[in-house]
């Protein structure tokens, strides 16, 4: 009998659960409206509607889309397939490595989705990342953040 961790590989089950996750994720990150599977999905997102002042950085941009999911979904399979290395004295049964090898995962994935989401909201000027009102904190652009760090150092 093979234990958990031979059984289902923790890399693979990552790359379910953040293709799964990604569409929520972004709705959650840039307040667009993309939604869980089975609740509307991206159906909702402000890319379909013709008066939105500003569309969902990752649905308005195929490559910049494309670019965000894959790299956050490439990035939960490695850390979730290398951390195996950092763990494997540590943890001594199948089920402990899988847990914690998901766990490794996942949150890469979703540290590298934020990463992408405030790099693809800054370069399209998208006024929503994280928060529900346009430029609540008036740091919708890399550059405005670089100035503001700046005017503290001074």
């Amino acid at each position: 009998m093979h234990g958990i961790s031979k059984i289902f590989q923790a890399e693979y089950i990552t790359v379910l659960c953040g293709s799964a996750l990604i569409t929520p994720v972004c709705g959650a990150l840039f307040a667009c409206g993309c939604t869980w599977p089975g609740l509307g999905l991206e159906a909702n997102c402000n890319f379909f509607d013709p008066q939105a002042l500003s569309h969902c950085p990752w649905c308005a941009s195929f490559f910049v889309g494309g670019i965000s999911v894959t790299a956050a979904i490439f990035s939960g399979y490695l850390i979730a397939k290398k951390s195996i290395r950092f763990i494997d004295h540590r943890v001594k049964t199948d089920a402990g490595k899988f847990v914690t090898q998901l766990l490794a995962g996942i949150t890469g994935f979703l540290l590298v989705a934020f990463a992408c989401a405030w790099i693809s909201a800054s370069l399209q000027d998208y006024p929503l990342f994280i928060v529900r009102q346009p430029n609540q904190f008036g740091l919708t652009r890399l550059s405005r953040l670089y100035h503001c760090l700046n005017s503290i150092d001074n």
